[in-house]
């Protein structure tokens, strides 16, 4: 990682049911300063909600 970037701030929801996935976004967002929550399904995304609002969400879309 560059260490010339500026720290970033803000809680980011990761939603993807595949673990490697989530380690390697969240560990990747976490070293630039991010809050990182994570959710393996869409019920445990919708029960993070109802704790905090995220600055961002990003989410894995479904195979076609």
């Amino acid at each position: 990682m560059n260490k010339e970037l500026a720290k970033q701030t803000g809680l980011i929801l990761i939603v993807d049911d595949t673990p490697a996935n989530l380690d390697v976004l969240s560990e990747t967002l976490s070293a630039v300063g991010y809050d990182v929550a994570i959710a393996t399904t869409g019920e445990r995304a919708l029960k993070q909600l109802e704790r905090k609002s995220p600055d961002l969400i990003l989410q894995q879309f479904p195979k076609l």
